[in-house]
């Protein structure tokens, strides 16, 4: 191959030539690329600090170009996800054991403090779902002697998950969220929200006796059954009357909006739904127990809701029992808080044409948590249904979110006393039907079959084990399942021989229904299809030694005699095809490094290691030619290249003693050789290489 260029190796003075088509700096050493580097980045210094800082206030991005029209479609979304945040924050509440205003100091927070710094305009953050079922599962089990309220310890656990998602943000860790599958996502979702469904079946029915908060959804489903007897009719008409207008008018809009497109008011019924729903029942249950005596109500009820900001205050962080316990559920919380956040915005991002910084919206999420403990919020993140409504209803900007937290600031002084009312299988009945919208349609499940059979798996795994254990088993375990896939693709990657075809190399599986050709005899092809690493490089040279060992014959010394053999018979003559008189010698290897990115140190070694097992096996110098090598790969190349194909030389030297004694005038030399021959820009040029 044609060289372009030289340079010095600092380990022998001499010049290396550089293969044509590669800049001049490939052979350069790590040192002097980092002084390079740190040369080069220091002149942008400044101006990379000042947008650093931009960033994290994205909202003086867009506000100087805010006008009415933004703010009318901002008004009528901020309005309409109103609608949905006061009965979905105080169904939450319910779910992470605290009293329900604490959900809309959440919601208040969440909203208030989010448009500052986001980077979507359609995320809403507050209580959701499944992670206000895991606050309440992680306070059951850490607070099971009632030492502390239940309160001091989610509003702990918000201050420290703020502080941590911050630190994310703020140190750009957002590529965490990368190592989550999707398919992992859907299926916790799945799990978690029937989870969550099932810890409100008692509230449903007005069943007595019965921790809706115990980890186990299982325990909850027997002591459900074993408690039926204590089920209240009035409860139970509540429930599932709530649940029934829920679903019907919820199925029954989208059916209709389909059918008939021009009635645009459809959509605004199904948004509304659960505002009507709340106000309907709500009025029934005043009317039904407004003559109530000494407390004895027909139906359960939320009861006393403070007006105001009562929760304004500094989270109790001096009692060390309280932090230690808040710290055990903070792993758990912070993970599903990142996935639900971040997995909405992107979503939604995708469905409206921009793009959202992870990033950005850790920091975003951390500062809402912290920020919001102080409001008395308790652990938040984006939420999917309240998200896809003010989606939905035209949001332009994220400024919707501080409309609506103003809307909620003012309900907050308003109308508490009617929130006394509220029956709480009404609100078993509103998060039920709400969570349905986290599990996975069919059409996802049937699609992650077709694809991948470890995502489907993988779906299914983090389900069941997040129904059949509990929400914080279900994460650790789906993610844990998914690192283990990930890492044994890593380390077992596919590699084959490759064959030729009008003139262009293909993998067998690609060249199906092709006329090929084999390499010519002695040469072998391949082409990995992962980096060499220290996963999978002593895997990936083990299986090309093994293919040499099947297509071509034994050129080594064979040893007649038990005694001469080494006791492991490493040359592998087990296989009568190894002396096949029809099988060429092996000559020449070539390695396509066109889908390698990166090659440690540990890589290097197993080439080194595979070129000796090659020249052993062969009985002479195995040739090894590389082709399409990247030019960050070129420096590791070159160094094996140059360890392997060195050349043995004999060099006078000087003899004091005058007497002529070979060993002593003489000195055996290793000289580098000409590496880059070896490199070659397609396997055409390498194949053509080893012919010469």
């Amino acid at each position: 191959m044609s060289q372009a260029a030289s340079t010095s190796s600092a380990a022998t003075g001499q010049a290396i030539r550089v293969p044509e088509g590669y800049p001049t700096n490939v052979f350069d050493s790590q040192y002097s690329q980092f002084k390079t580097n740190v040369r080069e980045n220091s002149k942008s210094l400044g101006p990379k600090s000042l947008r650093y800082v931009k960033e994290f206030f994205p909202v003086a991005d867009w506000i100087p170009r805010y006008n009415l029209s933004w703010f009318t479609g901002d008004l009528i979304a901020a309005i309409t996800v109103t609608g949905v945040i006061i009965p979905q924050a105080l169904a939450y509440a319910t779910l992470a054991g605290v009293p329900v205003q604490y959900g809309l100091y959440t919601g208040l927070a969440g909203m208030f403090f989010y448009f500052l710094f986001a980077t979507s305009k359609d995320v809403t953050i507050g209580a959701t779902a499944v992670l206000s079922q895991l606050t309440g599962q992680i306070i059951a089990s850490v607070n099971s002697d009632n030492k502390y309220s239940p309160i001091s310890i989610a509003i702990a656990i918000a201050f420290f998950q703020g502080i941590i998602e911050f630190a994310l943000g703020l140190f750009r860790l957002g590529i965490v969220v990368d190592f989550i599958p999707s398919s992992v996502i859907s299926g916790f979702t799945t799990g978690a929200g029937l989870t969550v469904i099932i810890g409100q079946i008692p509230g449903l029915f007005g069943i007595q006796g019965v921790n809706t908060n115990d980890p186990s959804s299982l325990n909850i489903l027997i002591n459900t059954i074993k408690n039926a007897s204590t089920l209240s009719n009035l409860d139970t008409a509540f429930g599932v009357s709530a649940l029934v207008f829920l679903l019907l008018v919820k199925y029954t809009t989208q059916i209709l909006a389909r059918r008939y497109p021009k009635l645009g008011w459809l959509k605004w019924v199904g948004i509304t739904r659960n505002l009507v729903a709340l106000i309907v029942f709500t009025g029934i249950s005043y009317a039904i127990s407004k003559d109530a005596k000494n407390g004895k109500y027909p139906i359960t009820l939320v009861k006393t809701v403070p007006a105001g900001l009562a929760g304004l205050a500094v989270p109790n962080l001096t009692d060390a029992g309280l932090v230690s316990r808040a710290a055990q559920g903070l792993p758990a919380v912070i993970v599903v808080a990142i996935i639900e956040h971040i997995s909405v915005a992107k979503s939604f991002g995708r469905v409206n044409g921009y793009k959202i910084s992870p990033n950005q919206e850790l920091v975003a999420l951390g500062l809402v948590n912290f920020l919001g403990s102080f409001v008395g919020g308790i652990p938040s993140t984006g939420s999917f249904s309240r998200t896809a409504i003010k989606s939905a209803s035209g949001v332009r900007s994220p400024f919707a979110g501080f409309i609506s937290s103003i809307l909620v600031l003012i309900a907050l002084y308003t109308i508490t006393p009617a929130l006394f009312w509220i029956s709480k299988a009404s609100l078993s009945a509103l998060i039920i039907a709400a969570i349905t919208e986290l599990f996975a349609p069919p059409e996802v499940i049937k699609q992650l079959w077709n694809i991948q059979f470890t995502d489907f798996l993988s779906f299914w795994v983090a389900l069941f084990v997040t129904v059949i254990f509990n929400i914080e088993t279900g994460i650790e375990v789906s993610i844990g399942f998914a690192l283990v896939v990930l890492l044994y693709r890593i380390a077992r990657p596919r590699i084959q021989p490759l064959v030729q075809h009008a003139g262009k190399w293909y993998s067998p599986d690609q060249s199906h229904g092709l006329e090929t050709s084999q390499p010519p005899a002695g040469v072998l092809v391949f082409r990995p299809e992962e980096s060499l690493t220290y996963p999978n490089s002593g895997y990936i040279t083990e299986k090309i030694l093994e293919s040499a060992k099947e297509r071509t014959r034994y050129g080594g010394v064979v040893t007649k005699h038990s005694n001469d053999k080494v006791w492991s018979d490493s040359t592998g003559l087990a296989k009568k095809s190894n002396l096949d008189e029809d099988l060429p010698v092996l000559r020449s290897l070539v390695i396509d490094l066109s889908s390698v990115n990166f090659i440690d140190a540990t890589g290097i070694q197993a080439l080194i290691d595979l070129r000796h097992e090659l020249d052993r096996y062969a009985g002479h110098n195995v040739a090894i030619h590389f082709s399409r090598v990247k030019p960050a790969l070129v420096r590791p190349i070159n160094y094996f290249l140059q360890t392997t194909n060195s050349k043995k030389v004999v060099a006078a030297v000087g003899n004091t003693s005058g007497a002529a004694d070979p060993e002593s005038s003489q000195e055996h030399l290793w000289v580098p050789q000409d590496a880059t021959r070896f490199i070659h820009k397609s396997v055409a040029d390498a194949v053509n290489a080893t012919l010469v």
